[in-house]
């Protein structure tokens, strides 16, 4: 969670903490045996990722059919969001992936030996991972009570608690870093997620534009017709509802970083692929497509891969932080390790800040004010894709 950059001593140390600890420390047992490189970094998303589609066959075989599971896990791999945001170092594949352990230890408790540590261990590695690890429980309870189901309710008053102890626990992390519990912005940051608070409310935000922006993102990253096959395949039973909820309650909750963020929609992958590939077994009610069937699943998948390719092709085109990324490796090699640099405009900083900081490795200052005391300066000219470094002499 340290944010330093370049040279830093202890008491300099600047931590993040928006976010549980546990995705920062596995990055770094990455780091520890495959050295500190780009490769290290993606290769625990993409194993977490790896894990998610492995768990959605395995929960859609337990509910449904091995094949209902197996189309599933092809539908998931299919889709633009896994192709491009499932390599990403963003806490979302991590904290899916023991979102879906927990869930499928909680399917099988009764029957499966462990059960209920799986299910333990998974919530709590979860919560330790992002926010989105304490929205399982809430998406459990509330299909509960839908079903009228009280002693089921009572059984997880328990894992309420837990959490709220775990909550307390990252406050008390955060009040050892940075001495306060709320040190680092926390709860500013969490109000800011919400779109509660006015002055951070991205332009545009409102209800009308926040839908039109999730039907803008379901439509491009899962596909059109992944959604709307979903759509036919969500009255299979309570545990769909239950997968769907965890990625309903993150919208709503934090609605504005979703709004910015469209990776964020990541925690409906499960619901989408599982759903979707009840969506296409519903179409076998209709004696032609049940005829077809292996062709209707093999066309599907096709259709689903290929429907936004353009889309998806033009996104690995554009590399929109390879400039950022172009930045800090010049950074590092024209400038010493106890060098102070100075970034301008402020602005480009907004964006590429992980960027510049992982790839520099220098202690960075962003600021327009040419005034202020540096080794380097660094002139940033985004819209003709150029930059300057200068040192003071």
């Amino acid at each position: 969670q340290v944010e330093n950059s370049g040279p830093a001593k202890r008491d300099e140390f600047e931590y993040y903490t928006h976010y549980p600890p546990l995705l920062p420390i596995v990055i770094s047992i990455s780091y520890l045996i495959f050295g500190v490189s780009e490769f290290s970094t993606r290769l625990v998303p993409l194993l977490a990722t790896t894990g998610i589609v492995l768990l959605i066959f395995f929960i859609g075989s337990k509910l449904y059919q091995l094949k209902i599971g197996a189309v599933a896990a092809f539908l998931a791999l299919a889709t633009p969001m896994v192709q491009y945001f499932g390599k990403n170092a963003s806490h979302e594949s991590l904290t899916l992936l023991f979102i879906l352990i927990a869930f499928y230890g909680y399917l099988s408790i009764g029957k499966m030996k462990y059960a209920q540590i799986i299910f333990i261990a998974g919530l709590l590695l979860a919560q330790l991972t992002a926010w989105a690890g304490y929205f399982l429980l809430p998406a459990l309870t509330l299909a509960h009570i839908l079903r009228g189901e009280l002693n089921q309710i009572k059984k997880l008053l328990p894992f309420w608690i837990l959490s709220l102890v775990m909550f307390c626990i990252h406050l008390f992390h955060v009040s050892i870093l940075t001495g306060s519990p709320a040190g680092g912005n926390l709860f500013v940051s969490l109000l800011q997620r919400t779109g509660l608070l006015a002055s951070a409310q991205p332009l545009g935000f409102n209800l009308p534009g926040y839908l039109n922006q999730l039907r803008l993102w379901f439509s491009t990253l899962y596909t059109l017709t992944l959604t709307i096959l979903a759509l036919l395949g969500i009255k299979n039973g309570w545990p769909i509802f239950t997968l769907g909820m965890v990625g309903v309650i993150y919208a709503i909750l934090f609605s504005s970083s979703v709004f910015i963020h469209n990776y964020l929609l990541f925690y409906f992958l499960p619901f989408l692929a599982i759903a979707g590939a009840l969506g296409i077994e519903s179409l076998t009610k209709v004696k032609f497509f049940k005829r077809i069937y292996p062709i209707l699943i093999i066309l599907i998948l096709l259709v689903v891969f290929l429907e936004r390719r353009n889309f998806l092709q033009a996104l690995n085109e554009s590399s929109p932080d390879k400039f950022a990324v172009e930045v800090g490796k010049a950074i590092n090699r024209q400038s010493m390790p106890d060098d102070l640099v100075l970034l301008s405009p402020l602005k480009f900083s907004y964006s590429a800040d992980k960027f510049l900081r992982f790839y520099g490795d220098r202690k960075l200052v962003y600021s327009d004010d040419t005034r202020i005391e540096h080794d380097i300066r660094v002139i940033v000219d985004q819209d003709n894709g150029k930059f300057e470094i200068i040192r003071n002499e």
